[in-house]
């Protein structure tokens, strides 16, 4: 996939609002992004249909529900919480739902569950806003669960890797579970959907954060196989297969699984987690990687649905980093309001420990004193992430529109604010222009899904 250079574009995502004319003038502008939306899938009802009567590995949905349904005894359908677009949950659930009792299923088994592994539970105006629509959200009613990590969960095992397995309970009690994904890249996971569904959607706290602990390296900050769109020798995946694996042994599970481009379904596969993993890996590289000559003097990139808080949004520093020069010279812009704050404790903590230090110092002394599996906490690796960028690309070097508090996210975060104020677009428009002047001829991506992967040739 080629950029495509503009002068127009449809704008940028910031919170509930779209972003236009903010690009100064005279400057070279390269939209990092498919050339074209690929083509949606048709009817979303009778692609369902299809999927569901001939799924990947496993036995049709009516048959899989005949084996296994046992009035009074849920169905499950796991959702994503409100870090995430949730496009596909608002087309396919109803439908699903409508598949369930068609097969048998009696209405009230069929429940919901937020699978939010360590964020905290959505409230119900985002669950109706964000995840379902209000529409759906009254017709589930009290039959929408958020899971718990910390409560209610059931130990199952442990992995050939050595973390224990606790999972959800009405998980384990249901009479099947459906995990509705729509897959991603994930910058230390390779890929989302699938089977992070099950870890860490519906796991445990210790469980998912002896996983996420396998993921860093002492000197490089992260291993080498744990990063964006890599599955291939990555422990994190590998571990989280094996949890999802010994999930399916305790209870059925019966997957859906999309992939949206541009609003619309362009993939989509039901049955066993693994083999719609495998599915989604190929439509994944086709749609969200994009290949480039050189990296941009400034990268600009929308953190989207993630510009929820910093903890999410530092994803899209992460996908402006695979994009920009790394010479000191080069500046990452994200476009996130982070109207819930920081999001994540352990995040801010970890930060403020190494306040003061130079970044790669700070990188080490996190990983050394924090990222250990006897005593990591979900958090934790946004500093390394964060740091490791820093010091490639340069103290001061990463700006965020933001609605956050200057102060806090210079002063903790070594980010530095753009007040976004009354009229963001102004605001970065302005910035932008300073920004462009600091080179003679400035080479300007924009990048508006932080999902996507760059590549730039050795």
């Amino acid at each position: 996939m080629k950029s495509q250079h503009v002068t127009i574009i449809a704008g940028l995502e910031y919170g509930n609002r779209t972003l236009r004319d903010f690009l100064p003038r005279d400057v070279d502008v390269h939209i990092l992004r498919p050339t074209s939306c690929a083509t949606p899938v048709g009817d979303p009802a009778t692609a369902l249909a299809r999927a569901l009567d001939e799924p990947l590995g496993m036995l049709s949905l009516r048959e899989t529900v005949a084996q296994h349904y046992l009035r009074g005894r849920s169905v499950l359908i796991l959702v994503d919480d409100n870090t995430r677009p949730n496009q596909h949950t608002r087309i396919l659930l109803p439908l699903l739902r409508d598949a369930l009792i068609r097969c048998g299923v009696a209405d009230d088994d069929v429940q919901v569950m937020v699978a939010s592994g360590t964020h905290r539970p959505p409230t119900e105006e985002e669950v109706a806003r964000m995840i379902l629509t209000p529409e759906l959200a009254r017709d589930f009613g009290e039959r929408v669960f958020v899971h718990d990590c910390d409560r209610d969960n059931e130990r199952i095992g442990t992995t050939r890797f050595g973390t224990p397995v606790w999972l959800d309970r009405r998980l384990l009690e249901a009479s099947m579970v459906i995990p509705l994904t729509d897959s991603e890249f994930h910058y230390f996971a390779g890929q989302a959907g699938t089977v992070k569904s099950i870890c860490p959607g519906t796991a445990g706290r210790e469980t998912i954060q002896v996983n996420h602990a396998r993921m860093f390296h002492p000197e490089h900050g992260f291993m080498s196989e744990c990063r964006l769109a890599n599955i291939k020798d990555n422990p994190v995946f590998q571990d989280i297969t094996e949890i999802a694996r010994m999930a399916t042994e305790r209870v059925p599970v019966f997957g859906v699984d999309a992939v949206m481009d541009c609003g619309h379904i362009v993939h989509l596969a039901a049955g066993e987690l693994g083999a719609l993993h495998s599915a989604a890996a190929p439509v994944l590289e086709g749609l969200r990687v994009v290949d480039i000559e050189r990296p941009g003097d400034i990268v600009v990139v929308s953190a989207a649905a993630q510009g929820i808080n910093l903890y999410q949004a530092v994803k899209a520093v992460h996908c402006g980093w695979n994009a920009v020069r790394k010479d000191g010279r080069g500046r990452i812009v994200v476009i996130a309001p982070c109207s819930d704050g920081v999001g994540n404790e352990a995040f801010s903590e970890a930060m403020s420990a190494v306040a003061g230090l130079p970044p790669r110092e700070a990188m080490r002394k996190v990983i050394a004193k924090r990222c250990g599996a006897d005593v990591f906490r979900i958090g934790n690796q946004k500093p390394v992430d964060l740091l490791r960028t820093i010091d490639t690309v340069g103290e001061g070097s990463i700006n965020m529109l933001t609605e956050m508090d200057p102060q806090e996210l210079e002063g903790v975060f070594r980010l530095v604010a753009i007040p976004a104020g009354s009229d963001p677009a102004a605001a970065l428009r302005v910035a932008l222009k300073g920004f462009a002047s600091e080179h003679e001829r400035p080479l300007i991506y924009l990048l508006e899904d932080p999902s996507v992967l760059v590549r730039i040739p050795p």
